[in-house]
């Protein structure tokens, strides 16, 4: 078993969440197993988002994401190709997209400089 959990293995606990837990724990054993229970649930959430932030979309931002997302000082990472060559850059919160580019994947990046959620646009 692998030490890092994928996402498909926190959307299966997520799946199974409602399950008992074992009773065949003694003493303490038994109850950090239960309190393990009683949090998996926002473990495998955890887990699912931070998936989600890691990987980006291949979906640009709409242009409502991206006026969401500069009124907090956001940036964007984008890995993109330009006349033959693939690379990554930061774009300003206003962004600005070049045309002649392909862009591959896009990533939130707040104003202390990390990779976020993507925002989330209020209708």
């Amino acid at each position: 078993m692998s030490a890092m959990v994928s996402r498909e293995e926190a959307a299966e606990l997520l799946r199974r969440i409602d399950e008992p837990p074992c009773d065949c724990c003694p003493g303490p054993l038994a109850a950090a197993v239960e309190q393990l229970h009683e949090r998996a649930e926002d473990l495998a959430r955890t887990v699912v988002a931070l998936h989600e932030i890691i990987s980006g979309r291949v979906t640009p931002p709409t242009p409502e994401d991206v006026f969401v997302h500069a009124s907090s000082g956001g940036m964007w990472l984008v890995d993109y190709e330009c006349e033959g060559f693939r690379s990554r850059c930061v774009i300003a919160p206003k962004l600005s997209v070049n045309d002649d580019s392909t862009y591959f994947r896009w990533w939130p990046i707040n104003a202390a400089g990390a990779p976020c959620k993507w925002p989330e646009v209020k209708p």
